[in-house]
């Protein structure tokens, strides 16, 4: 296990409804991490169903390597029985190398994502002070994350949780025949 100051490894009951601890993921949590990401997978292939695939997104292979990549962490929110409802990764990242930039030091979350049938119960917002709380100890000088812009619930969410629009990224469909080819 990588390690941070164990002040982070904290129970709060805050305003949710059940007891709830954010660690630090484990082995043992690959099935429920892989099973939410499936879940979220499966949202945003509902609404870009031309952008995301019908797949599991992780393997059990690939979790594992995340456990172990030196900046990559993989936080889980647990109930009382070790039940896992929600899971976050975040990478440490240094920006150092584009001279019109400065240089910064950045958390970025990859994935941020809570068990549907758990929403709104206050998992996300503990996890994500958690979040805080370690960027805050890894002395990052912002937190990032990108979100797709259907996901109108997520928005509010971080916006909730204090954080700001920075940029937009626009894309263009070309048209394509009916094999699936581009037309000339």
């Amino acid at each position: 296990m990588k390690n941070f100051s164990p002040f982070l490894q904290i129970r709060d009951w805050g305003n949710c409804s059940m007891i709830i601890d954010i660690r630090q993921a484990e082995e043992k949590d690959c099935d429920s991490v892989l099973r939410i990401a499936g879940e979220v997978q499966e949202y945003h292939r509902q609404y870009r169903p031309e952008t995301f695939a019908r797949v599991q997104p992780y393997s059990k292979e690939f979790y594992k390597l995340m456990l172990s990549e030196e900046n990559t962490y993989v936080f889980v929110a647990r109930d009382e029985l070790d039940q896992v409802h929600g899971y976050s990764i975040v990478t440490v990242n240094n920006y150092t190398n584009l001279i019109m930039l400065k240089k910064r030091h950045i958390l970025m979350v990859d994935d941020f994502c809570v068990e549907t049938a758990y929403k709104r119960q206050g998992i996300g917002k503990k996890l994500f002070r958690f979040i805080i709380d370690f960027s805050k100890e890894q002395k990052a000088d912002a937190i990032e994350l990108n979100v797709w812009h259907f996901n109108k619930e997520a928005i509010a969410f971080y916006q909730k949780m204090g954080m700001k629009e920075k940029s937009h990224e626009f894309e263009l469909f070309l048209a394509k025949d009916e094999e699936g080819e581009k037309e000339k």
